[in-house]
């Protein structure tokens, strides 16, 4: 009966603890260079309920405590709210941060069934924790259709990627295949990307090549990183 009541105890908790309030999508607007003011971040997950147009979201990246900015909401929907970047953090606020409000109640806690006490582990049998992330990036450059140069906009986004992410890991580019698109311009374009990666500390570069897409006004490539 014990070892009954130990298994179904994570199942209680993750059926009771539901999903976290957390920015699950951004949406650029305008021309680019994109600039913090001109994006739109979509927040879910517990709480949304409670939160008001002029409502704070502090922002912190899962697995550091550094804080990714402050967002103000400017507009609420069925089961999420809109907000924009109202105070910048020490990183780039991405898709997936986690978000917290003081307008939102504190949630009473599940009541656990009771349990005999477990002995505590001695610390000389316990294993270093092995650090780790499970966070990815896969963001978009945007280029005016026919410059193969990155903008001052784009210089800074790479830049505060390169802060948020570090310089470890596996850092790529993923060009769309685009036959409208001469080679010349598309190399052009992959060496002011490389090259600013690289003079940021980043040793490698990898370029992959990604399914079309279909972007009237401006061409793109993504920039990616995987632990």
């Amino acid at each position: 009966m014990r070892r009954l009541a130990l298994f179904l105890l994570p199942l209680l908790f993750l059926g009771c603890s539901g999903s976290p309030l957390r920015v699950a999508s951004v949406e650029r607007s305008g021309p680019p260079p994109y600039e913090p003011g001109d994006r739109t971040y979509k927040v879910v997950g517990d709480g949304w309920e409670e939160l008001r147009v002029g409502s704070s979201l502090d922002l912190h990246r899962p697995g550091t405590r550094k804080p990714s900015g402050r967002l103000v909401v400017y507009a609420t929907g069925t089961g999420y709210v809109l907000a924009r970047l109202a105070t910048e953090g020490e990183t780039y606020p991405l898709v997936g941060d986690l978000a917290s409000s003081r307008d939102i109640r504190p949630r009473p806690l599940p009541e656990w069934p009771a349990t005999a006490a477990l002995p505590l582990p001695r610390l000389d049998h316990m294993e270093p924790a092995t650090p780790h992330s499970s966070l990815a990036l896969f963001e978009s450059i945007f280029f005016v259709k026919g410059d193969g140069t990155l903008s001052p906009g784009g210089t800074r986004k790479v830049g505060a990627w390169v802060q948020a992410y570090g310089r470890e890991g596996l850092w790529f580019l993923q060009v769309p295949k685009d036959p409208r698109v001469e080679e010349p311009l598309v190399q052009a374009r992959c060496k002011a990307l490389k090259d600013c990666l690289l003079q940021l500390g980043v040793r490698r570069v990898e370029i992959r090549t990604g399914a079309f897409e279909d972007h009237e006004r401006y061409d793109l490539i993504h920039v990616g990183w995987q632990p």
